[in-house]
């Protein structure tokens, strides 16, 4: 190498030198760092800490050892603008070959040959020493970005889940039945992240934060919906109250429209059994939430109301089709009266209510649909050829 390539080399490692010391310096002065010296780890935590740690002090001595031998080569250059030979060697030596001795380890007697020393000394240059320390130095400064992350993002993370806890326990104090939601375990969970995000951060599961915020958000939706239920429980049971009224109207309905059906239509098309009556079932079923609530279940008195009306409203309108549909044959049988009349007033417009035959078939139709019960087919026939008879008439010529 020439004077001016070594000169060249020596201010790369010093330059290269001084950025370590830098980075190992603004490493030891991190405050996430600091807190793990005075961390009491545990576990996997604290194996994984002990031996970054010595990683860390071997980074310290390492760059000693660096720069006590690039302290050689700058006391072996001198300050001559052209250094002898021998200096050269020498200074070539120190920042390309292996010089550096980085540990001397005691040789097994089982690894030894005859001649081999009880020792061995690993040696290595100055560029393989800064390659060494960089790939440490990687592994120290993640393992501290580990901790870190997991302080800085489980932490935060649990505190907010004490706080749903808390907030969920306030809820649930006023709630007889608020067992089921099992605030207890998540507060034993809770209290164990807790310890373990002192003592083995690095072993928390962050998958078990995730279901103990989530079951303590449900908590308290669910705890939300029940303080809600209170407060409006009067105007519920108001509303199912009035529900309840409404079923046993329709009911009656129901059975009025059974009963002029069966008075009223010959074979009607629906079964002639009279509609249960569920009311007094449902009326003693409301009387459960009522005590429900006055013994402070409001959950199971909140599920049991949400299944009862779903229950009340199907069967209202259930109720309410039926009776619609009880009640179609009469409406069909009085759209064939109107549409009889209708004919009869288009008879009546041609001068025609004096014909026998028109007459007759009139009078026929007109007992059928006003006759009880009525057969509706038959009817619907009378009505039809009356139609068909008068149209004919009207085409014969007077």
């Amino acid at each position: 190498m020439t004077p001016e390539e070594l000169d060249d080399a020596l201010q790369r490692l010093r330059l290269a030198s001084e950025r370590v010391g830098s980075n190992l310096l603004e490493l030891e002065l991190d405050a996430n760092r600091r807190l793990l010296d005075d961390a009491p780890l545990e576990g996997a935590s604290a194996q994984s800490w002990t031996a970054a740690a010595g990683m860390l002090m071997q980074l310290w001595e390492w760059h000693g050892l660096l720069d006590a031998n690039l302290d050689r080569a700058v006391s072996l250059r001198g300050t001559r603008s052209h250094p002898r030979p021998d200096q050269m060697a020498g200074l070539e030596q120190l920042l390309c070959g292996q010089t550096i001795e980085l540990v001397t380890e005691v040789v097994p007697l089982e690894r030894r040959d005859l001649l081999g020393s009880a020792q061995a000394t690993v040696m290595c240059s100055a560029d393989e020493l800064l390659e060494l320390m960089s790939a440490r130095f990687d592994q120290v400064k993640g393992l501290v970005a580990r901790f870190a992350y997991v302080w800085h993002t489980l932490e935060p993370r649990i505190h907010g889940a004490e706080e749903l806890l808390a907030e969920a326990t306030r809820m649930a104090a006023d709630q007889a039945d608020a067992g089921p939601l099992e605030l207890g375990a998540a507060a034993e969970r809770l209290a164990a992240m807790r310890r373990q995000l002192g003592s083995d951060p690095l072993a928390l599961d962050t998958a078990a934060v995730d279901r103990v915020e989530q079951s303590l958000s449900a908590a308290v939706t669910e705890l939300a919906k029940l303080t809600e239920f209170r407060r409006s429980v009067d105007r519920r049971l108001d509303r199912a109250g009035r529900l309840l009224a409404e079923l046993r109207e329709a009911e009656s309905e129901a059975e009025a429209a059974r009963a002029e059906l069966l008075r009223k239509i010959a074979s009607p098309p629906v079964s002639e059994a009279v509609p249960p009556r569920v009311s007094p079932e449902l009326e003693a079923q409301l009387a459960q939430v009522h005590d429900l609530c006055s013994a402070g279940a409001w959950r199971l008195a909140g599920e049991t109301l949400g299944q009862w009306t779903q229950r009340t409203e199907d069967l209202l309108d259930q109720t309410r089709r039926l009776t619609a549909a009880t009640r179609r044959p009469i409406v069909e049988r009085n759209r064939l009266r109107g549409l009889l009349d209708a004919y009869r007033a288009k008879a009546a417009g041609l001068g025609m209510l004096e014909d026998d035959k028109l007459g007759e078939y009139l009078n026929t139709a007109q007992d059928a649909l006003y006759t009880a019960p009525t057969d509706l087919d038959f009817a619907a026939g009378l009505v039809d050829r009356y139609r068909v008879l008068l149209d004919q008439r009207r085409e014969v010529p007077a």
